[in-house]
């Protein structure tokens, strides 16, 4: 079982050769990291395993410099490239819910991996879900104030419209919208972009994996990845059910109680 250390803003986790970063901002230099870990642990062919969230490509330069190996997760924005290989059926099955399959990419040295979770779909169907009902409700309710001539000033249509756009950004490229002059005066129109909605309901439950490992499989891969999610479980656990975390008083009198 892998031995777990807490230092400062980061969590390590260090054992059988494999080192997670867990981070809620990137607050130190991957150099400066880089040289911790070897200082504290030794020099050692180590894999370093990412959130998606603290990812960036001068991490990733930091660590192929001092020649170490890494296996992170990507954005969602580099999920489009991927658009063609989510609708074949090589998919690996590895558990009951979760299928992963390697994804060739013409230049450089490193491997894609795609992976899909039925429980992580249905998780994403239901938040998406929600948002759209909520923007739909949003808009027909500025349609038909439209509509009844309770609102006329084109200016303040566009500011409400506006409003309804910024408070629902993560479905907000599902729906085509627009004000648009008729007969009646100036009416709101949208409907959904079914190409948007198609490529929506494609990716959800699917993730990306990057690593310049070449001997794994798609299966070990997935499963080395898998360790930094029982990190988080085992920090999770000492922060709720052993209530192990900084505690900070007002007052000098509380402080010393604790001493």
């Amino acid at each position: 079982m892998a031995e777990v250390f807490a230092w400062r803003a980061c969590e390590l986790v260090a054992g059988d050769g494999v080192v997670g970063l867990l981070l809620p901002a990137m607050t130190l230099l991957m150099e400066t990291i880089l040289r911790m870990v070897e200082r504290k642990y030794g020099k050692a062919r180590r894999v370093w395993v990412f959130d998606r969230g603290i990812v960036s490509e001068e991490n990733l330069a930091a660590i192929r410099k001092c020649g170490g190996q890494y296996l992170v997760g990507t954005p969602r924005s580099q999920m489009k490239q991927f658009e063609a290989d989510l609708s074949k059926d090589d998919w690996t099955r590895v558990r009951p819910e979760v299928e992963v399959k390697k994804v060739a990419i013409r230049q450089g040295e490193e491997t894609y991996i795609l992976c899909r979770t039925a429980g992580r779909k249905e998780k994403e169907q239901a938040i998406g879900n929600r948002f759209s009902s909520r923007m739909e409700k949003a808009l027909q309710g500025l349609q038909k104030t439209i509509a009844r001539g309770r609102l006329k000033d084109s200016h303040k249509m566009e500011r409400r419209l506006g409003k309804i756009q910024a408070r629902h950004r993560s479905v907000n490229d599902l729906y085509e919208v627009s004000l648009r002059d008729t007969a009646e005066g100036v009416r709101l129109f949208w409907q959904m972009k079914e190409d948007r909605k198609s490529w929506r309901e494609s990716r959800e439950g699917a993730y990306v994996l990057r690593t310049n490992l070449q001997a794994d499989t798609s299966e070990e891969l997935w499963a080395k990845y898998m360790q930094l999610t029982e990190a988080e479980a085992a920090f999770r656990a000492l922060k709720s059910e052993l209530s192990i975390r900084p505690l900070f008083h007002q007052k000098r009198s509380r402080a010393s109680k604790l001493m």
